[in-house]
C-alpha cells in the first residue's frame, strides 16, 4: 500500500460518533469499555511544530467549484508548498466545505496532508496562529458586518503559523480534525483515567457500579454509584431530621473530561435524591503542567474529604427554614434565565407546594436542569454548564431570600 493509499484509507475510517453533533448515551459498563478501546485503538495525536502547518479553504457556495479542490498549492514565507487534491466523494471532506470549509494542512507521511476539519477544532485552530478576533470568528453576517472568506482567513492562518516555532497536539477522531492544542497540553488517556477511578474507589467502595455515561465530541462523562449504604442511609436520616421527608437517597461519583481543551478532568460527588441527581463538589486536575494519570490517582484519595464536605453543604442547607418553598424557586430562576429553560421550570413549580427548606430549593433547582437534559438533546458541554452553575448556588442564602434581606441586585 503506497502513502497516498494509507493516507485515504484514514480520512475514511470508521467513526463512533456519526455526526459532529452526536450525543450518545451508554446504559451498559461493556458498551462503555467499547468505546474506551475505540478511542484508544483508533483516535491518533500528531504532533509537528506550528510553523509546519498550514491552512486551505474551500467556500461552500451555492454552486460549488470543484476546481476548488484540485491543484493546490499553499504560499508559505518563500516558497509554496503542493497538496494532493482533496476528494470531495469522502463524506469528512463534505462535511467540511459544508461547515466552516476549513483544511489543516499537516506534514503526515512525509508529505502535506489537507485534513478535515470540524467546527469544534475552528477555535483552538485560530488560538494556536493567536488570531482569536470577531472577524475569524464570524461565520454569519451581521449588521454592518460581513463574513470574512474561508479562503482569505485560510490564508491568515497560514501565515500567522510562520511566526511561531513551538510544537504543537491535533487530534484526529472519526475522520477529522478535532483540537490543534498547544504543547502545554497534557494528553491523559480516558480509558486509563476510568481505570484509576474505579480502582481507587473500590478499596473504599466495594459495591462501586457502574450507571450511564454521555460521550460527544467535546465531553465525555460517566456515573459510577458509590452504592455504600452506611454513607446514604445517614445522610437521609439526618436531612428528615431537619424536616425534610426523604425515602431514597443515593450516592455516586460523576467523571468528567474533554480531549479538545474545553476542560479538567473532574470528579463530583452526586446524590440522588428522590429520584432527583444533584451534583456537588468535587476534585480537579486541568489537562496541563505537571498532570499525569498517577497525580490523578493521588487527587481521588482526597475523595472521602469532598465527600464528607458534601454532606456538611447538604446539611447547612437543611437548617434553612423555608415558609413558601415556591417562591424561593420562583425568585432564584427569574434571577438567572439562562441557566433554568422555561418550560422545564414551569413544571417543577407547577408541583412544588408549601414550607420545607434550604435543600428542598436546591433539591428544585437541580430537577429543573435535570428534566430539561431529559426531555431534550443537551449536549454533555450544556449539561455540565448549567449542573457547575447550580451547583454554584448552593451558597445562596435562601432564607434570606426569602425574607428579602438579599436581593440579586444587591449581589450585582
Amino acid at each position: 500500500m503506497n502513502n497516498m493509499e494509507e493516507i485515504t484509507m484514514k480520512l475514511n475510517e470508521k467513526k463512533y460518533l456519526a455526526t459532529d453533533d452526536s450525543v450518545v448515551i451508554l446504559n451498559n459498563e461493556e458498551e462503555f469499555t467499547k468505546y474506551l478501546e475505540f478511542r484508544k485503538e483508533n483516535d491518533e495525536w500528531i504532533n509537528t511544530f506550528i510553523n509546519n502547518l498550514a491552512c486551505y479553504g474551500v467556500a461552500n457556495l451555492p454552486l460549488f467549484i470543484p476546481g476548488a479542490c484540485k491543484d493546490i498549492r499553499i504560499e508559505k514565507d518563500s516558497y509554496k508548498i503542493e497538496v494532493d487534491d482533496i476528494d470531495y466523494e469522502l463524506e469528512a471532506n463534505r462535511e467540511c466545505i459544508g461547515d466552516t470549509g476549513l483544511f489543516l494542512v499537516i506534514p503526515y507521511g512525509n508529505k502535506p496532508v489537507a485534513f478535515p476539519t470540524r467546527p469544534l477544532a475552528y477555535t483552538s485552530i485560530c488560538q494556536r496562529a493567536e488570531l482569536s478576533c470577531g472577524t475569524m470568528a464570524r461565520f454569519d453576517e451581521r449588521q454592518n458586518k460581513l463574513v470574512f472568506p474561508i479562503e482569505e482567513k485560510a490564508k491568515w492562518l497560514t501565515r500567522a503559523f510562520q511566526l511561531y516555532g513551538d510544537s504543537c497536539k491535533a487530534l484526529y477522531r472519526d475522520g477529522k480534525i478535532s483540537a490543534l492544542l498547544s504543547k502545554e497540553y497534557k494528553i491523559l488517556p480516558c480509558d486509563e483515567l476510568i481505570e484509576v477511578l474505579k480502582s481507587e474507589l473500590k478499596e473504599v467502595h466495594e459495591k462501586l457500579a457502574f450507571e450511564d455515561a454521555m460521550i460527544s465530541h467535546e465531553y465525555l462523562i460517566a456515573r459510577y454509584a458509590l452504592n455504600d449504604k452506611s454513607i446514604e442511609e445517614s445522610l437521609r436520616l439526618k436531612l428528615n431530621d431537619f424536616g425534610s421527608n426523604i425515602t431514597k437517597l443515593t450516592a455516586g461519583v460523576q467523571f468528567s473530561t474533554s480531549d479538545v481543551g474545553l476542560s479538567s478532568v473532574v470528579a463530583n460527588v452526586y446524590l440522588v435524591i428522590d429520584g432527583v441527581r444533584v451534583v456537588l463538589s468535587g476534585i480537579s486536575m486541568p489537562h496541563k503542567g505537571d498532570s499525569s494519570i498517577e497525580k490523578f490517582k493521588d487527587k481521588l484519595g482526597e475523595f472521602g474529604l469532598i465527600l464528607q464536605e458534601s454532606e456538611e453543604r447538604i446539611e447547612e442547607l437543611g437548617n434553612l427554614d423555608i415558609n413558601d418553598v415556591n417562591g424561593v424557586i420562583k425568585v432564584v430562576t427569574e434571577a438567572y434565565p439562562s441557566v433554568f429553560p422555561k418550560a422545564a421550570t414551569e413544571q417543577v413549580l407547577s408541583e412544588v407546594r408549601g414550607a420545607g427548606t434550604g435543600i428542598d430549593v436546591f433539591i428544585a433547582l437541580n430537577d429543573i436542569i435535570n428534566r430539561h437534559t431529559s426531555n431534550n438533546e443537551v449536549s454533555p458541554t450544556r449539561y455540565l454548564n448549567m449542573a457547575e452553575q447550580v451547583y454554584a448556588m448552593i451558597k445562596l442564602p435562601f432564607d434570606k431570600i426569602e425574607s428579602g434581606e438579599f436581593t440579586f441586585k444587591q449581589q450585582k
